[in-house]
């Protein structure tokens, strides 16, 4: 097939609605990681300012909830990264309400890592993509692997529970433990 088609990889917040309007065919997959790691691998990027707090970073108010939340924890950076991880997949949530499951498919992380060939073959499938050899030979030399056992070491016990309270009901979402 030799069908014209763009990928990309899009973080932050969602441009699903501008892409819907270039694009009105467009597929989208979210690919969703627990919220707790990947706040902690966030803390570490340039581009992630928790530092400033909620008056100073560049990620928009909080929900009343979220703000109580944080202000619950003493203004933790834990917890406000974490709430930037929820924030972020709420945007997602509601950019993707008005898409179909032709349009939209959401996956874990974890499921990725654990059965990657099952979970690529779920998205070559929702891409009107087949398996091409070069690919599947390339594929086939990734190791993936979930790290997400490594944050608990990089917290406290307190902060761990703090950041797990903070997102608990959008981690049982996503069948996370808590």
């Amino acid at each position: 097939d030799s069908r014209r088609s763009v990928m990309m990889k899009i973080t932050g917040f969602p441009r699903i609605g501008f892409l819907k309007e270039i694009w009105p065919d467009a597929k989208f997959i979210h690919l969703v990681r627990d919220g707790r790691p990947t706040a902690l691998s966030d803390m570490a990027m340039p581009w992630c300012d928790v530092w400033k707090g909620i008056d100073r970073w560049n990620w928009g108010p909080l929900t009343e909830e979220q703000r109580a939340t944080w202000t619950a924890s003493d203004e933790s950076f834990h917890v406000l990264a974490v709430l930037l991880w929820e924030k972020l997949i709420k945007n997602v949530w509601q950019a993707s309400a008005d898409l179909d499951e032709q349009h939209y498919l959401e996956l874990r992380y974890e499921d990725l890592c654990a059965e990657p060939k099952a979970t690529m073959d779920k998205i070559l499938s929702f891409a009107d993509l087949e398996w091409h050899p070069s690919f599947e030979r390339k594929f086939a030399t990734y190791a993936l692997r979930a790290t997400n056992d490594k944050w608990r070491k990089q917290v406290t016990d307190a902060q761990a529970e703090l950041m797990t309270r903070a997102v608990e009901s959008t981690l049982q979402h996503y069948d996370y433990e808590t």
